[in-house]
């Protein structure tokens, strides 16, 4: 009868330790989930900061172009030939420069949008 005494304890021990690894095995797996969206995240947020950067590198380009248009066209003009908006480099200018103006803009509401996606995330 002893060897039977003997092997319960034995399994008991088993049967925690088997238990506490699962525990750790599900915990660690439910930390690798919680990493892998913040990183997900992380790889969004960074992705549109990078394009926002690039939008305002863009603006500021075009702006110094239209700037820079406008005053040769002022310096060249009498005062009764006041058409800058006539001419068609400076309309192009201002139409793109209008665009990126919507496109920072969508990029500012997608990276506002996805740091409030980050804070409504549970934090465990």
């Amino acid at each position: 009868m002893q060897p039977e005494d003997e092997r319960t304890p034995t399994q008991s021990r088993w049967e925690k330790s088997k238990h506490t690894f699962e525990k750790i095995l599900e915990d660690s797996q439910r930390a690798t989930e919680a990493l892998m969206r913040t990183m997900e995240e992380l790889g969004q947020k960074t992705k549109a900061r990078v394009e926002r950067a690039r939008l305002q590198r863009s603006l500021f380009r075009r702006s110094a172009e239209l700037g820079s248009r406008l005053y040769e066209i002022a310096r060249n003009v009498t005062e009764n030939e006041i058409k800058v908006l006539e001419d068609g480099e400076i309309k192009d200018l201002i139409q793109e420069i209008s665009k990126l103006e919507e496109a920072l803009k969508k990029v500012d509401a997608q990276i506002a949008q996805i740091a409030k996606g980050t804070d409504d995330l549970p934090r465990t």
